[in-house]
């Protein structure tokens, strides 16, 4: 039996949803982050897409005599040129003050090898064959803030740039007009650590506070509706909510919480406390935690699962369990909670379930 998503199943699914129900708790969090995710957390790439689609349009009708279809191949390339410049201007920043945090930096683990060849070196090859997962990552980000315009019938291209990301274009042009970094992304070529000391802060993800325009506006991006719609005035009202709780919940700690702790306290004090009167973005955020549990707990459970058809090459649920009650091994997590030699799926859950305190896997 051939049973593809357990059989390496990092390599080959690439963190794909196999079982359709993450779309559950991503549902949730789109609504109330404008759709940012746990991977596009980064405010500078909402600056950075615009101008990179709009220098790479502009790079491609220069070179074809003002007609051009959108190659998406160069495209990828441009994006992971750039990916790269954005990695070692927050690396290198540290020398000029910044903090060197790249923590959720496109390519921080891909670009490792060359980052170390630019460091040791003073210089490195901008051509790649991987990354290019700006797109991907941060279109739809953009899309939620107003950056992107979601009219795009006239055009090859994936996107069309939006008036308000038209705004936060010139404003990255006119910073980086005397700067040799943007042939660099468009073309390749050789960069050096002089070219990011030149101008790593515009590229860099902890050099905002050194550009106060793309700053500012980014922040009236993020805070202020473009047009006056429901659907965008409702998206932009969650966003602010979002932030007024978790900046109470992180007034209320002596050291600060991670966004997930936030969530995590928040679900937990739900479970345990019951109160009878929650906000919107309070009942909406534990839901968020209740269903992302449950997908994580599937998930486990169709990995022992298929771990077990591989050891049997086939067999029925049936035959499964009987594997498993033959070759029971008491899970470290329950100690305490069940005794060892009970085996939990000879009961019926509601008398499992009744075993188990109430705060059995809070934390």
């Amino acid at each position: 039996m051939q049973v593809f998503w357990n059989n390496g199943e990092r390599e080959n699914i690439k963190g794909i949803d196999i079982l359709g129900i993450r779309q559950l708790d991503q549902k949730i969090e789109q609504q109330w982050v404008a759709n940012i995710t746990t991977i596009s957390i980064r405010a500078r790439y909402l600056s950075l897409l615009p101008w990179l689609l709009t220098e790479f349009y502009r790079s491609q009708l220069l070179l074809f005599d003002g007609h051009a279809d959108f190659d998406e191949k160069a495209f990828k390339q441009a994006s992971s040129r750039m990916e790269f410049v954005i990695l070692a201007a927050s690396v290198l920043g540290k020398d000029s003050g910044e903090s060197g945090n790249t923590t959720g930096v496109l390519g921080k683990d891909l670009f490792s090898e060359e980052m170390k060849l630019l460091q040791q070196h003073g210089s490195v090859s901008l051509e790649f064959n991987k990354g290019g997962a700006t797109y991907g990552t941060y279109a739809m980000p953009c899309r939620g803030f107003g950056l992107f315009s979601n009219d795009n019938t006239d055009s090859s291209a994936p996107v069309k740039i939006s008036p308000r990301g038209k705004q936060i274009v010139e404003i990255r042009q006119k910073m980086l007009q005397s700067s040799v970094l943007t042939n660099l992304i468009l073309e390749g070529g050789i960069l050096t650590v002089d070219h990011i000391k030149n101008d790593g802060s515009i590229f860099s993800i902890n050099g905002l506070s050194s550009c106060p325009d793309e700053l500012s506006f980014l922040r009236e991006s993020l805070l202020t509706s473009y047009i006056q719609h429901h659907d965008v005035t409702q998206r932009y009202q969650h966003f602010t909510a979002t932030i007024e709780w978790a900046l109470k919940e992180l007034s209320d700690e002596i050291t600060g919480l991670s966004s997930e702790e936030i969530i995590r306290k928040q679900y937990s004090q739900l479970v345990m406390s019951h109160p009878a009167k929650l906000s919107d973005v309070e009942c909406n955020w534990a839901e968020y935690e209740l269903r992302r549990r449950c997908h994580f707990a599937f998930e486990m459970l169709l990995s022992a699962l298929t771990d077990s058809l591989m050891d049997l090459n086939d067999g029925t649920i049936e035959q499964v369990l009987a594997l498993w009650k033959s070759d029971w091994n008491y899970p470290p997590l329950l100690n305490g909670l069940l005794s060892a030699d009970i085996f939990p799926f000879d009961s019926k859950l509601s008398v499992v379930t009744e075993k188990f305190p109430i705060d059995a896997f809070l934390n």
